[in-house]
């Protein structure tokens, strides 16, 4: 009698879906991607629970899914992404492997999608089961773009369930490092995170301007998510990447002050580059004292704008960092664009983890790089006069509403101002430094504050406290049906 024999479906479906699904976090990158794939300029979060686990919704404006896509949705590794293999080297989407919606679906009690797009009449809210089938479709009213909510998540794995319950500070705190990540890079996309009813955080998403002196998205992201004291510490970095065993790609420049500035100029390195050239723009820690910080909590790299893990790149640059400030880790915001036939982000189901055709001689180019511009002390990149007196007259101030602008300030005297990335508008601006900047509703959805670390951490453990209480009330015949318009 043989031995060996196919799992069912529903057997292959669980095992697969418990890699794909690890924790909430994964939960809200995967229908974050979504939202940012269908083109959302606004995208909200929204928690709830213990550990997040009674309900996850994500609300978009994006471009909605059309009605005849619905059935096949939550259908394991259907994907709009993909036509064939080949596809996968010239992919520029988030998503494309086609397995996140199915594993949501099998290890939640309800997934609910509620879409429209610009063709429909009304919206469709359809009710997935746990083999990714429509058990429920209906009309209903809603705007263009797409909601998903996700219930009782992990409610078929018992022993996952109580390892996030058990831990529901950190689980909330990995879905705030997962927002942060995707908030920094996405330029025009408004994006915010509530907790209950707490909003955590948000991005301001400016829309990008032609030609407009306005247009310095990743700094206003920088600001409110770290606060203007962040900021104020941050240089740009935008320069084409030599490789060592090239000899077509561009020569790199040794004068910061040659290079285009991608937010003054509205220059975006990732599509203004050849397909064949490497480059790299970003933001990185002044080679000055307490430029830096004393961990590695803020270092970020994306490779074609997503977000990725560069241990040795990271590594590198931190051996290099520290050769000019000594005991500090640099804040790395690097966003580097990579020639497609070069890369293989196919290696695991959420795709953090990347090979490279030239991995040496990338990680080389990018110490050569910020070594130069550390080197020069980043003189270049200094405020100017007007923009150090507008921070001075701002910190002073006194103001309620967090600054949205990306603020230069110099730390040291030596460091006099030659050039600023931009010159920003006269806002009022805070000074936070906090790995997280909650916000607090005041008076009215567009009035927030920005409240200090020990404050923050406060309403952190309020949202984790209520969420806790709620869940021993809950059951899941008593979770509320949930149609969010």
């Amino acid at each position: 009698m043989s031995m060996v024999a196919v799992l069912g479906q529903n057997e292959q479906r669980r095992v697969y879906s418990g890699q794909v699904i690890l924790d909430p976090a994964a939960v809200v990158k995967e229908l974050l991607e979504n939202s940012l794939d269908s083109c959302a300029k606004r995208i909200e979060i929204r928690v709830r629970g213990t550990a997040a686990l009674r309900s996850i919704s994500v609300v978009d404006n994006g471009s909605g899914i059309a009605r005849d896509d619905l059935g096949l949705l939550c259908t394991a590794h259907a994907t709009s992404k993909l036509a064939d293999l080949d596809d996968i080297t010239r992919v520029r989407t988030m998503g494309f492997r086609g397995e996140a919606l199915a594993a949501i679906a099998a290890l939640s009690e309800r997934l609910v999608v509620v879409t429209k797009t610009d063709k429909d009449e009304t919206g469709t809210a359809v009710e997935y089961s746990e083999t990714g089938a429509v058990e429920k479709q209906s009309p209903t009213p809603r705007t263009v773009g797409t909601t998903a909510t996700v219930e009782n998540l992990f409610c078929r794995l018992p022993v996952r369930k109580k390892e996030a319950e058990s831990n529901s500070k950190r689980e909330v705190n990995r879905i705030v490092a997962t927002v942060q990540t995707y908030g920094l890079i996405c330029f025009g996309v408004k994006i915010s995170l509530a907790v209950e009813s707490t909003t955590l955080l948000q991005t301001p998403g400016r829309p990008l301007k032609d030609n407009s002196s306005d247009d310095r998205g990743l700094y206003e992201n920088v600001v409110a998510l770290f606060g203007s004291k962040q900021g104020s510490a941050l240089a740009t970095v935008a320069v084409p990447l030599l490789l060592s065993d090239d000899e077509n790609q561009l020569p790199r420049t040794e004068d910061p002050e040659d290079v285009a500035d991608p937010i003054q100029n509205n220059v975006d390195l990732r599509e203004a580059a050849s397909d064949e050239v490497w480059s790299m723009y970003g933001l990185v820690s002044r080679a000055v004292r307490d430029s830096g910080r004393s961990s590695t909590d803020r270092q970020y790299v994306y490779i074609n704008r997503r977000p990725v893990d560069f241990p040795k790149l990271t590594r590198t640059c931190n051996e290099t960092y520290r050769r000019f400030v000594p005991s500090a880790s640099p804040v790395l915001i690097l966003s580097l664009h990579a020639p497609e036939a070069e890369i293989d982000v196919n290696i695991q189901p959420d795709k953090r983890k990347v090979r490279f055709l030239r991995e040496n001689e990338v990680v080389t180019a990018v110490r050569d790089a910020l070594e130069n511009i550390w080197n020069k002390n980043l003189s270049s990149y200094a405020p100017s006069a007007a923009t150090q007196a507008f921070l001075t007259a701002s910190a002073s101030d006194g103001t309620d509403k967090p600054s949205t602008s990306a603020q230069l300030s110099s730390t040291t005297a030596e460091c006099q101002p030659e050039r600023t990335p931009f010159e920003p508008k006269p806002e009022e601006t805070r000074n936070s430094d906090v790995s997280v900047t909650p916000m607090v509703n005041t008076k009215s959805a567009t009035d927030w504050r920005g409240v200090g670390e020990s404050r923050g951490r406060d309403l952190l453990d309020e949202a984790v406290s209520k969420a806790e209480g709620e869940a021993g009330k809950a059951t899941p015949e008593s979770l509320p049906e949930r149609r969010v318009n």
